[in-house]
């Protein structure tokens, strides 16, 4: 029966012998072996890619980089590097933004809270400005004698209010008493 040479393309398999359906082969320390013709053509059928007749292919080197190859990865990388600073100067003054907008909210958390405050004492001396004012308009309504039998009621002292003979007077004197 004729030979034929066969190749394998995986190292491991290099000076080895190796066990297949057929039999056993053994493969010298290039890869190579001699089987008979019936043989290599059921093992090149049965393992494409990994046995060959002949001579495997060879695997491609890698391309050798040139010069101008290599400036054109070296502007690549200057102008990533350029993009990447420029991202981080923006992280940077975002987080700093950030910072800033959350001491904001803290003062106006504080303000929020000194307003809510002086509001309440707003609306506490608007409430007596009106309660005098409804007063007010109330004694405006009356004649002087009614304004008197008013300070009377309130227990006034007399000696305020008796020499007082204009409606205004009177007024004044008992809202300046209520507010007491």
């Amino acid at each position: 029966m004729a030979k034929t040479r066969i190749q394998t393309n995986e190292p491991s398999n290099f000076g080895r012998t190796v066990m297949f359906n057929t039999g056993e082969i053994t493969f010298d320390k290039l890869g190579f072996a001699e089987v008979d013709s019936e043989v290599a053509d059921k093992l090149v059928e049965d393992y494409k890619g990994w046995l060959f007749k002949e001579e495997a292919p060879k695997k491609e080197k890698k391309k050798v980089e040139t010069t101008e190859d290599m400036k054109k990865y070296e502007e690549e990388i200057d102008r990533l590097k350029g993009l990447l600073e420029d991202r981080e100067a923006k992280l940077k003054m975002s987080e700093e933004e950030v910072k800033e907008w959350k001491n904001q909210v803290e003062i106006l958390k504080s303000g929020k809270e000194k307003a809510e405050f002086d509001l309440s004492e707003h609306m506490t001396q608007n409430k007596k400005i009106i309660d005098e004012l409804t007063l007010k308009c109330q004694l405006q309504s009356k004649t002087v004698a009614q304004l008197v039998d008013v300070c009377k009621s309130m227990e006034i002292n007399e000696e305020k209010y008796k020499d007082l003979t204009k409606k205004d007077e009177i007024i004044n004197l008992i809202l300046d008493e209520s507010r007491q």
